[in-house]
């Protein structure tokens, strides 16, 4: 089974319990970082923002996202969280429903006859697509957009970190650009200025963020869910023909997805005061890397973790989305992009395969493949 987390090696990091790694050093430069691997541990980090703070990137002009949602924790945090609740209503989620169903059907019909690399034909451009219209990005740019946000989205090397600072620079600037061209119009960035929380309009740099949150979340988790989900369809024929047949099976099929081959395999936090966890005493300052592909096939949680089972009763108990106040503020759109993609793809294509083993991409933040070939029948 391809994984860069094999099912041995997930199990001795369960039995190891929580240490401190020296040497081990985070996309973002810093050396040194604690480790937690079960389910308790992993939901017991995510969860006490109280003790694991989200600021843990550094703060410089370079880095406009170290200020983001994300980045941020209560009462901060609480503020914009707000705003993200009334904006991503699911009545917005289903008024998006036949754009989305349009991007995936054009698409899908852009295939080739037999075959296709499924990343470049739609994995990489159908979240950023689905983002630009919401937006109201003019569709000329919408190209651009996904090349800086495929490029944010992946990890720097350490020798590609200026181009990854340059990229978020050149995005945030578009993005600014838009915000005030759009200042008297109808569209959602328009919609967002006029918006108060708190007593309080957002500022244009907030908005900006925002997008730059929307943009990564869609490329990074979408993006990956996608590919995840095609190899997964792929390897396993019988799911397959079970979710062309009973397409309603596939949120269940999304869930289980997302619990065996999350997208997100590990999580940062900082330790904001001295604390304790498995016995290990962690110090203010220190970095943790959660790790959630192993918190998520905890034998303690789920029976028989390293079988794939869209049966599964307590598969939504996976912490891929995050879990307390940082989880995933755009979780039902991405269920429902993800659901209404593998709808239109079974609908057209049928007996997926793969023409050679993909290469997964070796990252610690996001799971996905440069290029995944896929062989296929297109349905009449």
């Amino acid at each position: 089974m391809l994984s860069l987390y094999p099912d041995q090696w997930i199990d001795e990091k369960l039995n190891q319990g929580v240490y401190f790694d020296p040497t081990f050093t985070t996309y973002f430069g810093h050396r040194g970082s604690w480790h937690v691997y079960s389910y308790e541990d992993v939901k017991k980090v995510l969860t006490s923002h109280e003790v694991f703070s989200n600021k843990y990137t550094p703060r410089t002009e370079n880095n406009p996202l170290s200020d983001n949602l994300n980045q941020l924790d209560p009462p901060e945090h609480a503020r914009l969280r707000a705003f993200m609740g009334k904006t991503f209503t699911p009545s917005l989620v289903k008024a998006m429903e036949p754009a989305i169903y349009t991007t995936a059907t054009k698409l899908v019909n852009k295939f080739d006859d037999y075959e296709t690399d499924f990343v470049s034909a739609f994995a990489a451009s159908m979240p950023a697509d689905i983002i630009s219209q919401l937006l109201g990005i003019r569709s000329t740019n919408f190209s651009q957009v996904a090349k800086w946000v495929n490029q944010i989205a992946s990890v720097p090397s350490p020798d590609m970190i200026a181009a990854y600072f340059q990229c978020q620079e050149e995005i945030f600037d578009f993005l600014m650009g838009e915000v005030k061209l759009k200042r008297d119009s109808q569209e959602l960035i328009s919609q967002w200025q006029r918006t108060e929380i708190s007593g309080e309009l957002l500022t244009e740099k907030e908005i900006v963020l925002f997008c730059m949150n929307l943009y990564l979340g869609g490329s990074g988790t979408l993006s990956g869910l996608l590919e995840m989900a095609i190899f997964t369809l792929a390897e396993k024929p019988e799911v397959q023909k079970q979710l062309s047949k009973q397409p309603g099976l596939i949120p269940e099929f999304i869930e289980e997805l997302l619990r065996f081959r999350t997208t997100v395999p590990t999580m940062y936090r900082m330790v904001k005061e001295d604390t304790m966890i498995d016995g290990q005493h962690m110090k203010k300052g220190d970095i943790v890397t959660a790790w959630i592909c192993t918190a998520n096939k905890d034998s303690t949680v789920f029976d028989l973790p390293h079988l794939f089972d869209i049966q599964r009763k307590n598969a939504s108990l996976h912490l891929s989305l995050g879990h307390g106040v940082h989880f995933c503020a755009g979780s039902y759109l991405l269920r429902t992009e993800t659901r209404i993609a593998l709808e239109v793809i079974l609908q057209n294509l049928d007996n997926i395969q793969l023409v050679k083993t993909p290469v997964l991409n070796d990252s610690l933040l996001a799971s996905s493949f440069d290029q995944l070939l896929i062989r296929y029948s297109k349905r009449p």
